[in-house]
């Protein structure tokens, strides 16, 4: 692995800007491009659309669809510095804004810009901070150290792009940080790496047929469990070109 190429500064860019940047990179010269929030829908556990439906996307075959939930969506942007400086208060450890946006070293389809870099007050070490916010009603996914299966696929492929191997989550769901409140941390993991990113540029590159197997609308809720046996489960398949 290597460090990731910096692509550009997103800092005071329109959104209709960066939207272009993270579909094409800032020269316009990547012809298709996966974010972090691509990933789980390419996995099918994206709640809020379908592999098949990213696919289409990513190949000009259809528009993205408009938010259902801007609001909460610009609230989630909203409590991001909060959910950061309740991060940084609790763990001691140093949060650091980073707007750049990047591309993987080697996969150059891959492009990432963080909530936040942090760097480990205990023994210096570098990682990245995803900050999320939902509602009460779904805090329990966050109990016990635990996060939803999209947002771990979110993060394991910002530590790629990013080469570090420690990342992090602020999620906040109240106004009492002692209660409302949950940092689970997650470990680099090259194996899981590795099969995300093969899934990846399969889809990416065009080297596949897409086959869909039953309903893949809409998934049930699965038991905690690793991504190497949730992976099994999911209904896209990929099968190589004969």
């Amino acid at each position: 692995m290597a460090a990731p190429i910096l692509l550009c500064d997103t800092a005071g860019m329109t959104n209709e800007r960066w939207l272009e940047c993270r579909a094409h990179g800032p020269k316009g010269n990547i012809p298709y491009t996966v974010g972090g929030s691509d990933v789980a829908a390419i996995f099918g556990v994206s709640p809020w659309v379908t592999p098949l439906e990213l696919w289409r996307i990513k190949k000009g075959l259809m528009k993205t669809p408009p938010k259902l939930n801007p609001d909460t969506l610009e609230m989630g942007h909203m409590l991001e510095p909060i959910a950061a400086h309740w991060y940084a208060k609790k763990t001691g450890n140093t949060v650091i804004n980073d707007t750049n946006m990047y591309q993987h070293a080697d996969f150059p389809f891959a492009l990432a810009d963080f909530d936040r870099r942090f760097i480990r007050a205990s023994d210096g070490e570098k990682g990245i901070l995803e900050c999320k916010s939902c509602s009460w009603r779904v805090a329990r996914e966050w109990d016990d150290g635990h996060y939803p299966y999209n947002y771990e696929l979110q993060l394991r492929f910002y530590l790629a792009v990013a080469d570090v191997n420690h990342g992090a989550f602020a999620a906040v769901w109240g106004n009492n940080p002692d209660n409302d409140f949950a940092m689970p941390t997650l470990e680099r993991d090259k194996v899981l790496e590795d099969m995300i990113f093969g899934r990846l540029s399969a889809m990416m590159h065009l080297r596949f047929l897409i086959r869909i197997q039953g309903s893949f609308c809409r998934f049930p809720v699965l038991p905690r469990a690793s991504l190497k046996r949730f992976a099994s489960l999911i209904c896209l398949t990929v099968e190589q070109e004969m």
